[in-house]
């Protein structure tokens, strides 16, 4: 996704195309506003300027942005079959490119009608405090053959209006709170969508399911794939240049945030005009034929073998489903809401479930499953209905934004007790205090600020059993915590650093100077015959 700017793109790079077909207005604000059929680039740009496309009508108060910033009018939700059905469908050619094509706007439809659900709002009040419900969200979407550099990539650009009708009739701001909150869980329940369609109409087999709900399907050449992929290739060898230099400039690694900004603007960076060909549909096809064979993929000698004959939909068993979906969300994360619990689902889902509109049914009763769990807990007060007037259509409160609700489980609670308890019960317990010249000096050795030195002072002397450090990325906690370790081992004291990942272990040892493992290991050897009498006891 990306927001709808002049600074990303003109509306006239969804016409450049040739030979593709012409946006058509989706969504249920569109139906209601009386937009159907094509869309036209004079009534797309007059969307994205506040007004109704055919009428002309205002659409409500303008945009309020900050002096020279760009006004964001809505938002490009681009929904991409990954790189092995692209494939199939640019080089299979007839009964089997109409199957992945009619596979691939189901798809989108199923995701479409879960933001109309969980994302299509708005907001009243002072500093909207009101979450209110709309007609719909106002879009056009366009359905795009290739990539930039002319591969095989069947996707569709969904351009959804930053303005919609409220129940009152009145025009205002779609909630990009709750926008961004689903955008993830719509992509993932696409790509579960699309598995399903595609094993119904043509019953293709799966690779396993990555942790960003998307497989490949079976049989395709891996190294077919690769050769379609000039796009993707392009942006991260330049989203590798940018990070090595970030990281360079700030003496750092960089933060999963900085990275994946780093991959957007390589992505911007990187986007060159897309490459149009004057070939009809049945044509550029039949060029994707030849260039796979050419490289040593002659469609003819794996197609038949990927398409099989099309397998009977399975209802899922949701016990099985539900069950391992807590369990990691457990295991992942304290707190989580409705749609991490969807994202679980989805990632579950066989592709065997049936139709898109099955495989979102399925997906939204497994996820109130999961929340009616005995052991799952919802971290709120008491329930009390609302009065209809504040009352949204979900039966919830307008000051409750939807989804916004946080949910833990009886048994990650308890743990959080526990660790409670023992940091009460462990205060002032006289452990791991080291001398205070041994700080002082590790303190000036360190060169660390004001901020830090007190967290070093704190940490070491106050003898608490167990201290917190906090604080954003970048503010050199790892030193903090390097000079920390200095003063106690300076003070005759062992210190062992202990982290949840082997990764994270790996930049604690290297920046920190701490001989460190992960959590794993040292309870694995903890738990060994003797294991506890070690200077760790």
């Amino acid at each position: 996704m990306r927001y709808y700017t002049n600074e990303v793109a003109g509306l006239s790079d969804y016409y450049a195309g040739k030979s593709e077909a012409p946006g058509r207005w989706v969504g249920r604000g569109s139906g209601a506003a009386c937009l159907a059929g094509e869309v036209s680039p004079e009534q797309l740009a007059s969307l994205f300027e506040g007004a109704h496309p055919v009428t002309g009508e205002s659409f409500g108060v303008g945009y309020r942005v900050r002096p020279g910033a760009d006004p964001v009018t809505g938002w490009d939700l681009t929904f991409s079959a990954p790189k092995s059905v692209s494939a199939l469908w640019g080089v299979g050619g007839g009964e089997v490119g109409m199957a992945v094509r009619s596979a691939h706007d189901a798809a989108v439809q199923a995701a479409l009608d879960y933001l109309e659900e969980h994302a299509a709002f708005s907001r009243q009040g002072k500093a909207g405090i009101r979450q209110v419900d709309t007609e719909g969200l106002v879009a056009a979407a366009f359905v795009h053959r290739s990539s930039r550099a002319g591969d095989p990539q069947l996707h569709t650009h969904v351009l959804v209006s930053g303005r919609i009708r409220c129940g009152d009739g009145q025009w205002r701001a779609l909630d990009s709170r709750a926008l961004h909150r689903e955008l993830k869980t719509a992509g993932m329940l696409y790509q579960a969508a699309l598995r399903a369609e595609l094993s119904a109409r043509l019953g293709l087999r799966w690779s396993e399911v990555d942790r960003h709900g998307q497989a490949e399907i079976a049989g395709v050449p891996e190294r077919l794939c690769r050769h379609y992929s000039a796009r993707r290739k392009r942006i991260e060898e330049r989203a590798a240049e940018r990070m090595a230099e970030s990281e360079v400039v700030l003496g750092r690694a960089l933060t999963p945030e900085e990275r994946r900004r780093a991959y957007e603007r390589a992505t911007l960076e990187t986007r060159t005009a897309k490459v149009h060909d004057d070939m009809a549909h049945e044509g550029l096809h039949d060029r994707w034929r030849v260039e796979a064979a050419a490289a040593g993929f002659d469609p003819d000698d794996w197609v038949g073998a990927v398409v099989a004959r099309p397998v009977r939909p399975q209802e899922p068993e949701v016990e099985p489903i539900a069950a391992e979906a807590l369990a990691e969300l457990s295991l992942r994360a304290s707190t989580w809401g409705r749609t991490d619990v969807v994202r679980q689902v989805v990632r579950r889902m066989p592709p065997t479930t049936g139709s898109a509109d099955d495989v979102r049914t399925v997906v939204e009763h497994l996820a109130d499953a999961v929340l009616a769990e005995r052991g799952v807990v919802r971290l709120a007060g008491p329930s009390v209905r609302p009065p209809a007037d504040l009352r949204r259509r979900d039966g919830r409160s307008v000051f409750e934004p939807h989804g916004a609700a946080r949910y833990s489980t009886q048994q990650t609670l308890a743990r959080e007790q526990h660790v409670l308890d023992a940091a009460r019960d462990g205060r002032d317990a006289g452990r791991a205090v080291a001398s205070k010249p041994a700080v002082e000096v590790a303190i000036v050795e360190g060169g660390l600020g004001d901020d830090q030195a007190s967290a070093v002072r704190r940490v070491t002397l106050d003898g608490d059993a167990v201290s917190c450090v906090v604080g954003p990325a970048g503010t050199g906690k790892s030193r903090t915590m390097g000079t920390a370790a200095r003063a106690w081992a300076n003070s005759g004291m062992t210190v062992r650093g202990l982290a949840v990942s082997a990764a994270a272990a790996g930049v604690l040892q290297t920046e920190a100077g701490i001989a460190s493992d992960t959590v794993a290991k040292f309870l694995l050897e903890y738990d060994r015959p003797g294991g506890g009498t070690g200077p760790y006891r």
